[in-house]
């Protein structure tokens, strides 16, 4: 995404309608892919994922699906290349916790999609692992709670 830097006057260019500049400031110098990679675990233990598009380390959508009780002995943990990413919040039937490492920032979502709540006081710590180009690992284990499904949206991206 890029925005101009600087004030443009519109209605003389458009009057003059000769050469002119722009200056474009660009916050973010990535390309993103339009159909990108996705990645859907439905077991846990130690998973390999590859990503082949993108020349860059991405910052992924994590999707989890499953059941945690609200008991502080109920977790399910999710290990992206060595970042533990602790799950200790409830999560109930129907309901997914998407985190957005991009954003960073997590909700939780019923079957339609709509926002029940806010999803940051169900991590342990802020952490929001990033997804290398080629081969990662994760791991998932589930204490006291039921594991249901991962999908991860890799957001691959060139620089």
């Amino acid at each position: 995404m890029a925005r101009l830097s600087e004030a443009v006057d519109c209605e003389r260019i458009l009057r003059t309608a000769g050469s002119f500049e722009l200056r474009f400031v660009c916050p973010d110098p990535y390309v993103y892919a339009l159909e990108d990679e996705i990645f859907v675990l439905s077991e846990t233990g130690l998973h390999e994922l590859e990503r082949v598009k993108g020349n860059a380390d991405s910052n992924p959508v994590y999707l989890l699906k499953g059941l945690i009780s609200t008991s502080s002995s109920s977790y399910i943990s999710l290990i992206t290349n060595g970042e533990e990413l602790l799950i200790v919040g409830s999560l109930s039937e129907g309901e997914t916790l998407i985190v957005d490492s991009g954003m960073v920032t997590a909700k939780v979502i019923d079957e339609t999609g709509r926002t029940l709540r806010n999803g940051l006081p169900s991590l342990q710590d802020l952490n929001f692992p990033i997804l290398r180009k080629g081969v990662n690992h994760i791991e998932i284990a589930a204490e006291n709670a039921t594991f249901t499904e991962l999908k991860i949206q890799a957001k691959s991206r060139w620089r």
